[in-house]
Order: structure tokens, then sequence, then C-alpha cells
């Protein structure tokens, strides 16, 4: 309940700083669409072909498992596979990602950035405009 609820700050504090950034209501919504298709549908096929093209070299196998923390999605689906462990038929996840363990403490204190960082932002970014 705990992700499931950072999550939902997140979008909410993105959502939040789309509407300071932007002038008008249609802006704003184009900004939010492209915003959820980045995090949602384009990143993880961006992933996906630094894989396939690096062909699992040293170098990727180091940073891929950080640069999963940089979506609040994947994030999100991390925290909660790796608190279910392998009961919950995440065998096949979990043994990809042997390599690297997520400590939940690192994936909620990532989840917690991705929640406070755009209010914290929109807040100086409206309060710039105030003046």
């Amino acid at each position: 309940m705990a992700s499931a609820s950072l999550l939902g700050a997140s979008f909410a504090g993105t959502a939040c700083l789309i509407s300071v950034l932007t002038r008008d209501k249609a802006r704003a919504a184009g900004m939010a669409l492209l915003t959820w298709f980045l995090l949602v549908v384009l990143f993880d096929l961006l992933l996906l072909a630094v894989l396939v093209v690096s062909g699992g070299n040293a170098v990727e196998r180091a940073v891929y498992p950080y640069l999963l923390l940089l979506n609040p999605i994947d994030v999100f689906r991390l925290a909660n596979l790796v608190s279910l462990g392998g009961a919950a038929g995440n065998d096949v996840f979990l043994a990809m990602t042997a390599a690297h363990a997520y400590h939940p403490a690192l994936l909620y204190a990532a989840l917690v950035a991705w929640a406070g960082a755009p209010f914290g932002l929109a807040l100086l970014r409206f309060r710039k405009q105030e003046v």
C-alpha cells in the first residue's frame, strides 16, 4: 500500500509541476500525455533497445540496474517484486536480477524522491512566479 501511495504521489507531483510550467490547459494536457507516454511506454522500450544493442557487456550490466531507478513505474514494480520474493511467480525476474540485489530501502528511497522532487520543483517554480 505504501508503494502504491508513493507512486500516486509521484504522478500527482509531476502533474503539479506540469501545471506550473505551462500557461494553458491544452499545453498542460499535451505535456501530461507526453510524460505518461515517455514513462509508461517509451522508457522501457529504450532500455530494451540498450540491452539488445549492448549484448549484455560488463558496462551495461553495471549501469542497467540503476537506469531502472530513473522511472517511478519501474521503481514501483521492483519494490513490489522484491517484497513478494520468489513465492509469487517472480522466479524468472529474480533470476534475471540475481547479480544485482535491490535493497527495499533503496527502492523506497527512490520512490520517496520521485514523490517529493516534482512537488519541490513545482513549489519553487510557483514561488518564483508569485514574485
